[in-house]
């Protein structure tokens, strides 16, 4: 399960559920491709109670495999597809663990151009940080001192959001991690 947490007092859950990253997405538990493991993406659509006439939100969290390249791509062009189906007259949110940086396949299939449609999600991170650092690493095998390589972890949003603020969280206590990898955190406005 990839959760989702939202305030209830704040949000009203439209719609929501799942897909598997797979060319049977709606089969619970399939995998395909080179994947490992089956892999999938839990969605929620929301309405912001603050913004009762406003455009609902739709999120989605997922978690691409560790070993497959080819399931890696085909998970990003399977997300942006959904994004499409699922997304329609909404603003969009995508988080998770890409297992994939900035130069990959994967992550052109989601944010770059294809068939002459723009992509419906920008890289939160980058639009804030437009030069690459070479401690934007989000990897960590739970060692703080881990920042080189490859920031695999993203967020993805619509292009109407502003973006407020984006951080990698490099939290650690004892030279030790809480996670196996640094959050990416932003704060997004409409």
């Amino acid at each position: 399960m990839m959760a989702l947490y939202y305030k209830k007092d704040r949000f009203t859950a439209l719609a929501q559920g799942h897909f598997w990253l797979s060319e049977t997405p709606d089969v619970p538990g399939s995998k395909s491709w080179d994947s490992s493991l089956p892999r999938m993406v839990t969605w929620v659509k929301l309405q912001d109670r603050q913004q009762a006439g406003g455009k609902p939100i739709l999120f989605l969290n997922t978690h691409f495999d560790h070993r497959g390249p080819q399931a890696r791509l085909k998970s990003a062009q399977l997300i942006r597809q959904r994004i499409g189906e699922l997304g329609q007259g909404c603003s969009i949110i995508v988080t998770g663990d890409f297992n994939s940086g900035e130069d990959s396949p994967p992550y052109k299939a989601l944010f770059a151009t294809a068939d002459g449609h723009e992509s419906p999600v920008i890289d939160c991170y980058r639009a804030v940080y437009r030069e690459r650092a070479k401690d934007e690493g989000t990897a960590t095998a739970f060692k703080a001192s881990a920042t080189g390589g490859s920031r695999i972890d993203w967020i993805a949003a619509s292009r109407e959001w502003q973006i407020v603020s984006a951080k990698i969280d490099r939290t650690e206590r004892d030279g030790r991690t809480p996670s196996d990898h640094f959050p990416v955190e932003v704060v997004l406005r409409r």
